[in-house]
């Protein structure tokens, strides 16, 4: 299947909706202690694949602001949760994209099993074929072309890693070179 024929597919079963309307304590709240340990987990990604040494006093601060953030939601009460909510200006269908990446990869955590030998792959490559399904409303909302952002992708990591990779190039990036590259990048009528 080609990649952008995959998006025309995909956001055929798109649900839309005209308005996000949450409680934005709720959402806000959530999505900060999400980032907090998200940057917590990425450090223990490259801890363990770059070798790059952790920054506790980073990890520290993220906590701390997780734990913050987990205090404020503990606050909310039902009736607040269930009764004020307002619609938030945000384009529906990126916050769609995103919040769906953002829980089909917690469902991937979960299928991650760190003490089950046994994985279930099925539900592994499922849950991969429903961020992709989300990433395609992402990449239709923004007019971009898969394939485009498929070979950007590819020259921003030749550039990182020349030859091959190394620990050392995934540490010490050249970032204006690589944001050059992903500059280039088909945006619908925004680069035109």
């Amino acid at each position: 299947m080609e990649f952008n024929q995959y998006v025309t597919d995909a956001i055929r079963t798109e649900s839309q909706i005209d308005k996000v309307v949450v409680n934005e304590m709720l959402l806000t709240s959530t999505i900060q202690v999400l980032i907090a340990m998200g940057n917590v987990l990425d450090q223990i990604k490259k801890h363990t694949f770059y070798k790059k040494p952790y920054d506790l006093d980073a990890m520290y601060t993220h906590l701390v602001f997780a734990q913050e953030s987990l205090n404020t939601l503990g606050t909310l009460q039902d009736v607040e949760i269930l009764n004020d909510e307002r619609p938030i200006g945000v384009d529906t269908r990126i916050f769609h994209s995103v919040v769906g990446i953002a829980t089909e990869s917690t469902e991937l955590l979960e299928a991650m099993d760190l003490y089950d030998a046994d994985l279930d792959y099925t539900n592994l490559l499922e849950e991969f074929g429903d961020i992709d399904w989300y990433k395609a409303i992402g990449v239709d909302t923004i007019g971009g072309d898969w394939e485009d952002i498929l070979i950007k992708n590819i020259a921003k990591l030749k550039a990182r890693f020349p030859d091959k990779f190394t620990s050392e190039d995934a540490i010490n990036r050249d970032l204006d070179t690589e944001r050059e590259i992903l500059d280039t990048m088909k945006q619908g009528d925004q680069s035109e």
